[in-house]
């Protein structure tokens, strides 16, 4: 028997198709649909899903079943027809004016308190206040909204639903897995309280495959679709993490920390984000705006193309004399501060600033907001799992040992998530935390004590930027 994980990603769709042993039978991938000035087109991302869908569906073998992982948060949106609107992802800034108008009426903070999460722009509450200020005739075409993998759902089985990771934020109530009327209205949205899509469990059966469907991916019709669930949820069962206290690093388009948790934390300093991961069980997650998206955004900036791009990044970087700052929050922050306004920055900008220089500073920059995120989520100590697709690297993955003075295990395989979502399937559930030879292990060495000094810096250049970039918001 098979399964078949899909991962819809912000930067990388991808399919695996599993055997009951975990061996991979086949794999595809391609590039995500990026979102424009009129955000992103959920039928490219459906035809791009068909596409990878289609190039694993002809391995021999009975196919068990499907299962969608992906993305979060965003809001996703379909018409009364099921049709697709126009859509907005999780780094979305166009909400930014509505975060700032929440934190100086204090909606941010009284949201913390009751659900343990700091919203910011690029949640479905933002988005929808945002679209209904602006476009009040497009936001009333909506009949349903949902996530990204969600949106695959749909097409694929015919069935509104999310499962109870992606409803936590921001409707959900972690405490009881229901939705919270009180923060329908409290953010603004009682309208869209009638439009949530109904929350199931992750491994629940979502339906079957639609005609349609099967037409576009090539895959049996009837095929057993399933509920997923947050790719970082998903993570978490293919690394085999599930005791409280236990720590994750994802070094993808986001970077983010991620702790186990059995308390919610609604008396502590508000930042970051809770998951219900079922009674008594939270995901809390800090999980930054700059990752490998601000990494990729440098390669592009200078020239670094080809096949061979990431090779000849990483032989610049140990070239670098490493004077430089950056500060990597090309679109804004969410955690762990929230400023939708943040802005990337060089410091220490001289005459002899290399090409180098720069190529350094920023994977440098995005590692230290890895850490400042493992701080505040309370995984400061004990090894720490890495994953994501930076962690594919040697040399970022001994960054982040130096970085963060800790041992680093790493998923070197690069399939976690998509193990993780293919054990919620019957008959599958030995795939969770089936590392095996793909972990590598990475201890602190020399560069460690240099990297301090320089985080400290870090702390000290961010803290300075905070009250400008304060003040640019007002502006």
């Amino acid at each position: 028997m098979h399964v078949i994980a899909l991962d819809v990603g912000t930067s990388v769709i991808k399919s695996v198709r599993f055997d009951e042993t975990g061996a991979v039978i086949a794999q595809a991938s391609q590039r995500s649909p990026t979102e424009s000035a009129s955000g992103v087109d959920p039928g490219e991302v459906w035809a791009a899903a068909c596409s990878v869908l289609a190039r694993v569906a002809n391995s021999s073998g009975e196919l068990a079943g499907i299962v969608v992982t992906g993305q979060g948060d965003g809001l996703w949106r379909i018409d009364a027809d099921g049709r697709p609107l126009a859509s907005y992802q999780w780094n979305s800034t166009k909400a930014a004016n509505v975060v700032r108008r929440w934190e100086r009426d204090g909606t941010i903070e009284d949201h913390f308190r009751a659900s343990g999460t700091v919203l910011w722009p690029g949640t479905s509450a933002a988005l929808w206040v945002w679209l209904n200020e602006v476009d009040p005739e497009e936001a009333g075409r909506t009949a349903a909204f949902f996530t990204a993998k969600d949106w695959i759902g749909f097409k694929l089985a015919g069935r509104v639903a999310t499962d109870v990771t992606d409803a936590t934020i921001p409707f959900l109530d972690p405490a009881t897995g229901e939705y919270s009327q009180a923060a329908f209205d409290r953010l603004g949205c009682s309208a869209l309280s009638s439009m949530a899509p109904q929350v199931l469990m992750p491994g629940e059966e979502l339906g079957r495959l639609v005609e349609s469907a099967a037409e576009a991916t090539k895959l049996p019709a009837g095929t057993s679709v399933y509920v997923g669930c947050l790719d970082g949820a998903a993570m978490l069962s293919g690394l085999g993490l599930n005791q409280v206290g236990e720590s994750m690093a994802i070094l993808g388009t986001t970077v983010a920390a991620v702790a186990i948790s059995d308390q919610l934390p609604l008396q502590q300093e508000p930042s970051g984000a809770v998951l219900r991961l079922g009674p008594g069980r939270y995901y809390r997650i800090m999980a930054a705006n700059s990752g490998t998206s601000t990494l990729e955004w440098f390669l592009e900036s200078h020239g670094y193309e080809g096949k061979d791009r990431y090779n000849r990044y990483w032989s610049d970087y140990a070239d670098s004399t490493g004077h430089l700052l950056m500060l990597p929050y090309l679109a804004g922050e969410r955690a762990p501060f929230l400023e939708p306004a943040a802005t990337g920055a060089y410091v220490g900008v001289t005459p002899r600033t290399t090409v180098a220089d720069f190529a350094r500073a920023t994977v440098e920059g995005i590692s230290f907001a890895l850490r400042l995120g493992l701080e505040a989520v309370g995984g400061a100590s004990g090894s720490l799992v890495l994953t994501g697709g930076g962690a594919q690297r040697p040399e970022w993955c001994q960054l982040v040992a130096d970085v963060t003075g800790r041992v680093v295990e790493v998923d070197a395989g690069g399939e976690s998530s998509l193990r993780g979502v293919a054990s919620l399937v019957p008959g599958f559930a030995s795939l969770a935390g089936q590392r095996g030879q793909s972990r590598a292990t990475y201890r602190p060495g020399p560069s460690a004590g240099p990297l301090e000094a320089r985080y400290q810096e870090f702390l000290r250049t961010l803290l300075a930027f905070r009250e400008l970039w304060r003040q640019h918001g007002e502006i």
